[in-house]
């Protein structure tokens, strides 16, 4: 599919994070990047970054995705190691909680939620 991603497509996408995360099926890539996000939204600990990207997918699937959509057309592929070759699906919107607007990267590998970065957006 030469326009990828589709609308539908990337509501599958953060309904699937969704429902991966309510489940409990979510892991951190690596503590860099968790410590990163942490610092960078002054939040103290994981379980609050996990309750801001759940407000963030939330906000999500509410909002025009196609606007949303921060990644490549078609989605970049990882090289990390361990999730190598999985589309990386980017995301920047207003978060309420912050009051500013945030960029989420995750993936997604048999129905677990991979948090990637999430951070201020950077114009």
């Amino acid at each position: 599919m030469p326009h990828r991603p589709s609308a539908k497509e990337l509501f599958a996408k953060v309904q699937e994070a969704l429902a991966a995360i309510h489940e409990g099926h979510y892991q951190f890539l690596d503590d860099p990047h968790l410590v990163a996000s942490l610092d960078d939204l002054g939040l103290e600990n994981e379980d609050a970054l996990v309750d801001l990207i759940v407000e963030l997918l939330e906000t999500l699937k509410t909002s025009n995705l196609h606007e949303c959509y921060a990644g490549g057309r078609p989605p970049q592929k990882s090289y990390e190691p361990s999730i190598r070759n999985l589309d990386l699906w980017a995301f920047k919107c207003f978060c309420g909680s912050q009051q500013k607007i945030i960029y989420l990267k995750f993936t997604l590998k048999k129905g677990v939620y991979i948090h990637i970065s999430c951070h201020e957006d950077e114009p």
